[in-house]
């Protein structure tokens, strides 16, 4: 019996082992997924990072892109401002770009000086006994004033006083 019973220790002892073998392979499967699912995320997470990164080298590049057509701007103005200076005035000038600090008040054409009207003075009449006011006058007909404007006495800018 003895005999008998080893082969069915050998074979419960192997299979013992087989199911303890099995079941750490299992252990090592699902260890090895959750790497794997672990590796996937970091992997995403990788790439977000490189589009953020590279979202803010392209910003940096073009706000250094920016600064340098400034400078560019800047020195072309000063290129432009010196052949001007140097252009020669002959019969035809160049006009100067007005500098950028002026109020655009500033440069519209000064306006006309506007006098005010000249008033109307009445004109007056030379008789024998010297000048006479036009409401002064030896008629009758003359001492009414006419409410016709074009009737009414008017000096004209030629007519001093006394050459009506």
């Amino acid at each position: 019996h003895e005999e008998d019973e080893r082969p069915l220790d050998s074979l419960a002892a192997s299979f013992v082992e087989f199911l303890c073998l099995r079941s750490h392979a299992r252990s090592v499967s699902a260890y090895v997924a959750g790497v794997d699912r672990s590796s996937h995320r970091l992997a995403n997470d990788l790439e977000d990072v490189e589009r953020h990164v590279g979202w803010l080298e392209s910003l940096q590049a073009m706000q250094q892109r920016g600064a340098d057509l400034e400078r560019q701007v800047a020195q072309r103005q000063g290129q432009l401002d010196l052949l001007v200076r140097m252009q020669p005035y002959g019969s035809h000038p160049v006009a100067m770009q007005p500098p950028m600090t002026l109020p655009p008040a500033a440069l519209q054409p000064p306006m006309a000086l506007q006098l005010p009207a000249t008033p109307q003075y009445p004109a007056y009449s030379y008789s024998g006994a010297g000048l006479q006011h036009p409401a002064v006058s030896q008629t009758p007909a003359a001492s009414q004033p006419s409410s016709d404007p074009a009737l009414a006495p008017q000096s004209s800018p030629e007519q001093g006083p006394g050459m009506a």
